[in-house]
């Protein structure tokens, strides 16, 4: 055998040594059996002649990075985290929007969605697993019930994903409409002010307009709506809790994210047009706080034309409206106080959307202490149910 061609079959039973002590007897055994497949296969085709010494080192290098992807630890977090996404998954399913069966946690920096594409022989059949990062590491005391709502912000990007155009569709031509205003505003412009007009408009169209990976301020503030539709009030305290860090600034222009001054008016549209009006004082409060600081290098002309209200108000609109699309299940003010009663008669919180209602219903009626010892009392009472 050549060298090279030797070589080749080493890394692949490397690789595949690998993913079987990796998966083995986890709950990612699925995913180890289908690595174990694919890599079974070229390996076969690579020593039968069918496949080339590159296909088989493209396979195992992909293989290889699809595993440090994946979580490295299966502790009493992932089985919470793991078992309450599936049951969120569950429950949001039952209209329209059909929730991948291969949403997985990973304990990270910081919140977030990640597609994870497994790799094929045939380079066309591939399979996905969803991650969704939770900050903290595979540590039962990392799980804060308080900040979990950012679940469901986090699966409202896997909606979109799998059910957003209609999403795009309804906001997309809004927001042609506004820069064709726009565009028509300025035709009576020359020479200087005409081009900063014209970098200003193509801004807007490179800030708002949806794209594939989601990094926009469209899709941004659709998932925001779609964590108040789904967690009402629970989702606003935990987004609350973000946006009064005294170290942020409001008013920082990105691509992925639109600026908290925007998020924080979008907030405020999306709570009026759900029923939740009530809640949005804090976030008012910060929009007056912050109106009132002088203009500076980060609250400029751009960063007014970008926060357009009518686009801020077109998102929301199209959000909401992809949500009764889909028959995403709301939350309402009856749902909360079902819970608040199931709370204040002793009665056990079952996992899921109800959770996150009832942490921030504890929290709001409770002294810090008193909220804490429930928070790792019920979280208890679940693993035990999840482990038996």
């Amino acid at each position: 055998m050549a060298r090279v061609n030797r070589s080749r079959k080493d890394q692949l039973e490397n690789t595949l040594l690998h993913v079987q002590c990796r998966f083995d007897g986890t709950p990612l055994s699925c995913v180890g059996d289908l690595l174990v497949h694919v890599i079974s296969e070229v390996q076969r085709s690579h020593e039968a002649g069918g496949s080339s010494a590159d296909n088989a080192a493209r396979i195992s290098t992909y293989a290889i990075k699809v595993l440090e992807l994946l979580p490295k630890s299966f502790g009493k977090r992932f089985a919470f985290d793991a078992q309450l996404i599936r049951v969120l998954a569950d429950e949001y399913s039952q209209g329209g929007a059909k929730l991948s069966g291969m949403l997985v946690p990973k304990p990270s920096q910081s919140w977030g969605h990640q597609t994870v594409s497994m790799p094929s022989t045939d380079g066309t059949t591939t399979y996905a697993v969803d991650l969704i990062h939770l900050p903290g590491e595979d540590n039962v005391e990392d799980i804060t019930l308080l900040d979990y709502p950012f679940i469901c912000h986090e699966l409202g990007h896997h909606i979109l994903f799998k059910d957003g155009d209609g999403f795009i569709a309804l906001f997309s031509k809004e927001l042609e409409s506004v820069l064709s205003g726009l565009q028509r505003r300025t035709l009576g412009i020359r020479g200087f002010a005409r081009q900063i007009a014209e970098a200003t408009t193509n801004q807007i169209r490179q800030y708002w307009a949806p794209t594939p990976d989601q990094f926009n301020w469209a899709h941004e503030i659709a998932v925001d709506v779609i964590a108040i539709w789904l967690s009402g009030p629970a989702y606003l305290a935990a987004i609350q809790d973000v946006m009064e860090d005294d170290n942020l600034n409001p008013f920082q222009l990105g691509k992925s994210h639109p600026t908290y001054e925007t998020r924080g008016r979008a907030l405020i549209e999306a709570s009026e047009c759900l029923g939740w009006a009530y809640y949005t004082g804090p976030f008012r409060t910060l929009l007056s706080r912050w109106e009132a600081t002088p203009p500076s290098g980060d609250r400029t002309n751009l960063h007014v034309a970008c926060a357009d209200p009518q686009l801020i108000n077109a998102a929301v609109s199209a959000a909401i409206k992809t949500c009764q699309a889909l028959s995403l299940p709301s939350c309402t003010a009856a749902r909360v106080a079902a819970v608040e009663n199931a709370l204040r008669e002793g009665l056990e919180i079952e996992l899921g959307t109800d959770l996150l209602i009832a942490a921030w219903l504890q929290y709001c009626q409770s002294s810090e202490a008193d909220y804490h010892a429930w928070e790792i009392a019920a979280i208890a009472r679940i693993l035990a149910e999840i482990t038996e």
